[in-house]
Order: C-alpha cells, then sequence, then structure tokens
C-alpha cells in the first residue's frame, strides 16, 4: 500500500498481501517490465458479470452469495483497466455492484452481452448508411435460414412517399411481433421498439469514408433502376442531404444508437462489427 490511510483501510489486503508496489490501487500501464514475449500489463483487462446478487459486506464465512435470476444488484468481478487524471491504470481483483446492462463490452469484432450464445431467431441489422445492412441481412438469412425484411421496402412508396406515422409504427409492430426474423434498417422512430422486441443485435459500425465510398459505387451500380432491398418505384438517388447524414452518422446518430443498445443489451446478444474482416468472421461462423 502507498500510505498509512490505505494501509488501515485495506488492513485484511495489507496483512494477506505484504508488499508494497508504490500505489495506492492499481499502477500505470507500462509501469513493469514486459513479459518474455515483450508485452506489458496482462493482467486485469477482462471483467466478470456474474449472476450472483450484490451484497455490500462480502460473507466472512464465504459463502456463495444468492444467485439471483433477476434483479440489477449484480456482481461484477475481476481485472479492469481505468483512467484516473487522464492516465490508464490496471488494477486485478476489483469486486462492485453493476445493473443488468453493464454486462455490455466492447470487444472487437466479438460477441457483447450473454456469454451464452444461444438459437438466433430474431436478428436486427443496424448501421450508417453503407454500412452494407442488407448484404449482411441477406447472407444471415440465406446462412440461418430465416426470412429476411428490409425496411427501405416496407417504408417507401413509388416515387420515395414516406407513408404516415401511424401506419408505419403499425407496419413495425406487425413485423416483429412475428415467431423469427431478420430486420436490417435504422429509422430511429422504430429503432426501440425492434430493439426491445429482438434477440439479437448485429451493429455494423465501419467507418464513415468506406460508407460514403459504398453509396456512391451504388448510385453507379443502379443508376438505371431501383435496388432489391428498396420498394419498388424508387430509383437509386444520391443527393447532398444523404450523403451528408452518412458522413455525419458517427457524430450524430451513432451516439444514440449506441446508448439504446446499452439500455436494451440485457438479455440479448450484441454483435459490434467494425471493419470488413468482423463482418466475414462472423458470417463465416454467426454461432461462433
Amino acid at each position: 500500500m502507498k500510505d498509512a490511510a490505505s494501509k488501515k483501510r485495506f488492513i485484511r489486503w495489507v496483512q494477506s498481501f505484504p508488499f508494497d508496489d508504490g500505489s495506492t490501487f492499481v499502477n500505470v500501464v507500462g509501469s513493469y517490465k514486459p513479459n518474455a514475449w515483450g508485452l506489458r500489463d496482462m493482467v486485469g483487462n477482462v471483467q466478470e458479470w456474474c449472476r450472483d446478487q450484490f451484497v455490500r459486506e462480502y460473507p466472512a464465512d464465504g459463502a456463495d452469495e444468492s444467485a439471483a435470476e433477476n434483479g440489477s444488484g449484480r456482481v461484477m468481478r475481476g481485472g479492469v483497466v481505468v483512467r484516473r487524471a487522464g492516465s490508464s491504470a490496471i488494477g486485478e481483483a476489483i469486486r462492485f455492484c453493476a445493473a443488468g446492462a453493464s454486462r455490455f463490452h466492447r470487444v472487437s469484432g466479438g460477441n457483447e452481452g450473454s456469454a451464452a450464445v444461444t438459437r438466433m431467431k430474431r436478428i436486427l441489422v443496424i448501421g450508417s448508411g453503407g454500412a452494407g445492412k442488407s448484404t449482411v441481412a441477406a447472407r444471415l438469412g440465406e446462412k440461418l435460414g430465416l426470412e429476411v425484411n428490409h425496411l427501405d421496402k416496407f417504408y417507401w412508396r413509388p416515387g420515395w412517399v414516406e407513408p404516415p406515422r401511424d401506419e408505419w409504427v403499425k407496419t413495425v409492430s406487425e413485423l416483429i411481433n412475428r415467431d423469427s426474423w431478420i430486420i436490417d434498417g435504422n429509422y430511429s422512430g422504430t429503432l426501440e421498439m425492434r430493439m426491445q422486441r429482438c434477440d439479437t443485435i448485429v451493429f455494423l459500425d465501419l467507418s464513415r469514408v468506406l460508407c460514403v465510398w459504398r453509396i456512391l459505387k451504388r448510385k453507379l451500380r443502379y443508376r438505371r433502376g431501383g435496388r432489391p432491398d428498396i420498394a419498388e418505384g424508387c430509383l437509386e438517388k444520391l443527393d447532398p442531404e444523404f450523403v451528408s447524414w452518412v458522413w455525419n452518422y458517427p457524430r450524430r446518430s451513432r451516439p444514440r444508437v449506441v446508448e439504446l443498445m446499452r439500455t436494451h443489451a440485457n438479455g440479448k446478444r450484441v454483435v459490434w462489427l467494425r471493419s470488413k474482416g468482423d463482418v466475414e468472421k462472423f458470417l463465416s461462423d454467426p454461432y461462433a
């Protein structure tokens, strides 16, 4: 322990681990020598979200905490990386209380949310324009044998005419109340109700440069007709407003999408894909 106050506060730690590493809690990343492979700080970067109900004082007799199926006060334990005063620090054994949504952690190209991967029946595919939502949905549908619903086909009327809001909400409600489906598309006004109903969220969080390039290429490809994933009578268009929306998606739209995912992640499988490689890896084995 670094100082007398800490030693007094954490007397059991001092008795159990009689050494002084110069830090009260955790040390700055890179403070110690690398391992045999030249890697530093390999301990403390994984947390375990437990089913145990959290109690403030850990049982003195070492008895298990009550394994509760419900309740927000669960145990989060294990090592963590934290930031204090702008510098990263690392810890190995921290135990604290967390809500169910805290199971949601960003792991590049991986599954986020519940540890166990069960059969996917209702899959929501979201992301910026040009991220490849329709393509991913179609390939997933073929691989998993699920019906694919492109929201663009249900939303637009010939000539890019929008439907009345109440009619659109009714359409989405009918789609999501089916037993199984894959739905791709944004449409923020109904995004939350789709997240509530799905069991899997696939978020295509690709770079805006790639997304803009793809919508430009798509315009050239379908310049003489409509796309197969869009409503009939809607010729492919590319206007400044749409390009601006795609370019500014990371700053304007993405924060709300991420917040909704955090809110509704509990009990769902969240697949966060950040590159074309992540996408291909996921599609090659969706249950990996």
